[in-house]
């Protein structure tokens, strides 16, 4: 038997989720995550960033490598698809 969820109320952007990503000219519903990668190689620092957009596979599914997304008016390329089987997918992005 299939795993079969409703995630729609988990990305509301009432709660944690962001209203108004666009991709392949639909607005979708989603968790956007920018976190700060801090390394340092001895005495040097480096700062990235490691954003990402996690949202229902059913609007996601499409989103493959090199395509773009739209969240809060900045433009993020797709560099990963990692659906996860239950209806949930995460793309790795970055900045456009």
């Amino acid at each position: 038997m299939a795993f079969a969820e409703d995630f729609a109320p988990f990305f509301d952007p009432r709660d944690f989720g962001v209203a108004g990503a666009t991709f392949a000219g639909n607005s979708v519903n989603g968790i956007f995550d920018n976190p700060a990668k801090d390394y340092s190689l001895g005495r040097v620092g480096i700062s990235d960033s490691a954003p990402s957009f996690m949202g229902r596979t059913v609007d996601l599914a499409a989103a493959l490598r090199g395509t773009t997304i739209t969240i809060n008016g900045i433009g993020y390329t797709v560099i990963d698809n990692n659906a996860d089987g239950t209806g949930a997918t995460t793309l790795e992005l970055e900045k456009s």
